[in-house]
């Protein structure tokens, strides 16, 4: 009765839960989120090696991936992210929790993995929209101290040499000037 509520919450989680044994790597389960994640049928995944779910660069010393050893030596119950491949090449972050538990006698490892590709590119998003926003805010400062020296000035080279720094500081690769008043 336990094993059968374990295998329902096993193959319900929403998460992507895969089952490998701890010492060779193999995979011996997984649920039906982790065949969603990797979009691999359970028949391609069971009994393959771990590395089949990672990224190349991934894979480090003896064909495990870098997570999966850390997982297995050191890092047990801690979360560590990373990506996972899906059979079609696509890139996945995932963020893994994985702890070594004793499964009919062998050592396995069994890893929740959650994707967290969108929370990455969403992350992504802001540091670039912040990274605009402290651009604009430093090109918006720049021009109104030019615009304060050149409403207060009536010297000709000092509103040239103001708008000369502002460009300079700007970065700008050139600066159009129109001279309107004849006076100037």
């Amino acid at each position: 009765e336990s094993e059968e509520k374990y295998r329902k919450l096993f193959e319900e989680a929403m998460d992507a839960i895969f089952v490998a044994d701890a010492e060779t790597g193999i995979l011996m389960d997984c649920n039906r989120a982790a065949t969603e994640l990797v979009g691999r049928a359970k028949t391609e995944l069971i009994g393959k090696h771990q590395r089949i779910l990672h990224a190349q660069q991934e894979i480090v010393e003896e064909g495990m991936s870098r997570t999966f050893k850390q997982h297995v030596k050191e890092r047990e119950g801690q979360v560590l992210e990373t990506q996972v491949m899906t059979k079609k090449g696509e890139i996945k972050e995932v963020a893994i929790k994985a702890n070594l538990i004793e499964l009919r006698g062998k050592k396995v490892l069994q890893g929740i993995f959650r994707d967290i590709t969108e929370h990455k590119q969403m992350e992504k998003a802001l540091r670039d929209s912040e990274g605009n926003y402290r651009s604009i805010s430093k090109k918006m400062s720049g021009l109104m101290k030019s615009s304060a020296v050149l409403l207060s000035s009536t010297d000709l080279h000092k509103r040239l040499q103001t708008i000369l720094e502002v460009v300079c500081e700007q970065g700008w690769r050139r600066a159009v000037i129109t001279l309107k008043d004849e006076n100037l």
